[in-house]
């Protein structure tokens, strides 16, 4: 197994020739997968199950991951867990396949397919897409989250803010004379 937090595997296609179908299950400890680049901390052991099957210059490959990540709510700043169990699917084609001109149809399958290089398709890299482009755009430790007070900096959801009404923002002034101006 590699050293903690860098997390390599592949998957090496010419296993394709002789026996057409694979089955890998891995449980991979939290430490081991460094996601803190993007801020993002594993919970709990992350487990992956995947099914390859195929020949060398087709293969398919489909699965699951069960894995429990900590976030940092974009609103009031506090880490919060989430857990996923996502599902994929991919095509894997070799390089030499990649598509010569970009005036072409693009097709449903486009979408999944992937290409491998050296023989080789990369597992940790199927692992580490699929966690990232499983996070929300907004992340939210809830649903009606009330944020930080601009001013004060104070967690609305734990406490009241202790600011006057009458504070605004001072870029805000502008708009708020050319308003009174208007009345």
């Amino acid at each position: 197994m590699s050293a903690p937090g860098s997390y390599y595997e592949v998957f090496l296609v010419n296993q394709l020739e002789d026996r057409h179908e694979f089955t890998l299950h891995r449980t991979l400890r939290p430490d081991i997968l460094d996601l803190t680049e993007n801020e993002i901390r594993i919970l709990r052991p992350v487990q992956f199950d995947l099914m390859i099957r195929g020949k060398p210059s087709r293969i398919w490959v489909q699965g699951t991951i069960d894995v429990t990540l900590e976030l940092h709510c974009d609103r009031c700043a506090e880490p919060f867990e989430k857990s996923d169990f996502l599902t994929f699917k991919y095509i894997f084609l070799p390089i030499s396949f990649v598509p010569l001109h970009s005036h072409r149809i693009v097709e449903e399958e486009d979408f999944i397919t992937s290409y491998f290089e050296h023989d080789e398709i990369k597992l940790h890299e199927i692992l580490y897409e699929q966690i990232l482009i499983s996070l929300p755009l907004k992340k939210l430790c809830q649903e009606d989250c009330k944020g930080l007070c601009s001013v004060c900096g104070a967690n609305l959801n734990k406490e009241p803010c202790t600011c006057e009404e009458s504070e605004m923002d001072p870029r805000w002034m502008p708009l708020a004379q050319l308003l009174k101006k208007l009345s």
